[in-house]
């Protein structure tokens, strides 16, 4: 999935931190050596670097969703191989955009992408040496759309819904609705535009409400 010496480092550094945890490091470490390959390291950058208390309240099997998609980007997207891998582990693999509850969905929010985006994945393959910044922009484009078409705003003081509850109810605040839209776009190897897009302009909508 990364580089020799990419991949040593996200290794070391979650070795480190589950020596720092203890016993529970090491019961962490062995629930995720039961994964293999490329899915086995996507945990190990997750776990490397999420918040101690992601670890304690989530189970494994919750973060796996989000490495086996990030395996599956990785591999196979229209992208694959076009991002760096430290933004690609830091901004599209990892798991948290907000103090969101965090709830599998980037499975769910691929297939939903996956007939949307077919046409533009089909043109950049048979299209050689195609523009990577013309193609980010048009589909994170459809995906904003797609977006605001699915949630609109709504006032309230609770803590930030997981993505899959704002889809789920069709409305959140304005934090909530930006957690909603990263995680959509995750699934195609965006996030925040600043980060993604080197140059030109940020492709965004603003979500309706």
């Amino acid at each position: 999935m990364f580089s020799e010496g990419y991949r040593k480092k996200i290794i070391e550094d979650f070795q480190r931190r589950m020596t720092e945890l203890g016993t529970f490091g090491r019961v962490l470490s062995e629930k995720i050596s039961g994964y293999a390959g490329d899915v086995r390291d996507a945990l190990y950058v997750l776990y490397g670097r999420m918040p101690l208390s992601d670890m304690a309240d989530y189970p494994v099997e919750v973060f796996a969703d989000f490495a086996e998609w990030g395996a599956e980007l990785w591999a196979n997207d229209i992208f694959a191989g076009k991002i760096p891998e430290e933004l690609f582990a830091s901004y599209v693999l990892f798991h948290r955009v907000n103090d969101e509850e965090i709830e599998p969905c980037r499975k769910f929010f691929g297939k939903e992408m996956q007939c949307m985006l077919a046409s533009l994945k089909e043109g950049a393959e048979k299209e050689e040496g195609y523009d990577l910044g013309s193609r980010m922009t048009e589909a994170v484009l459809k995906i904003n759309y797609w977006c605001a078409g699915e949630v609109s705003y709504r006032q309230e003081d609770d803590r930030t819904a997981s993505a899959m509850s704002v889809y789920r109810c069709g409305e959140g605040r304005c934090g909530e609705e930006s957690t909603f839209v990263v995680n959509v776009c995750e699934v195609r190897e965006f996030r925040r535009g600043k980060s993604m897009r080197l140059t030109g302009r940020i492709a965004m909508t603003i979500m309706p409400g």
